[in-house]
């Protein structure tokens, strides 16, 4: 699957994330909430759209294939479907969170990362911006793929785990 076909293939889920993102910048009117609160409205509204959403994701940073880990984070919100994860990452200040992001993608290697998504919450506004999978090919789409649970906020029980 091209990058091309990824950014024709998920119209609606991109439409879906930036209209639950606008809806909550309004609703929240500008008062300064943490990004803690951001996140789990927003994965809310995006679980009321129907999407399997997982909120506080671990990640674990390794190089080369060399199985000690140099570092760790946690993605804010993980979206699971079918055929991958869409990875988005919030601030409530105007920083710039792409390399965050990219970093997040990059060693992402439980299944196919379809895109990643910035959200900035600023002052009763948002600014979103795509950043496309440049990795896709070497992490094929695993069926049936498990998120690593530990840590993982979800409203309901995960089944099966």
């Amino acid at each position: 699957m091209s990058i091309q076909r990824t950014i024709k293939c998920y119209p609606q889920m991109r439409k879906d994330i930036r209209r639950a993102a606008q809806e909550l910048a309004n609703e929240l009117g500008g008062a300064e909430y943490l990004e803690s609160n951001h996140r789990r409205l927003l994965a809310r509204k995006l679980e009321n759209d129907g999407y399997d959403v997982y909120q506080e994701v671990p990640m674990v940073f390794t190089f080369a294939g060399d199985p000690i880990p140099f570092g760790h984070g946690f993605i804010d919100i993980c979206i699971k479907t079918t055929e991958g994860v869409v990875i988005l990452e919030l601030k409530v200040t105007p920083k710039n969170c792409r390399k965050q992001l990219l970093r997040y993608m990059n060693h992402w290697t439980h299944c196919r990362v379809l895109f990643g998504m910035t959200v900035n919450f600023t002052s009763g506004n948002v600014i979103l911006e795509d950043v496309e999978n440049t990795h896709e090919e070497k992490k094929p789409f695993a069926e049936g793929f498990n998120l690593p649970m530990s840590g993982i906020i979800k409203e309901e029980t995960i089944p099966g785990c």
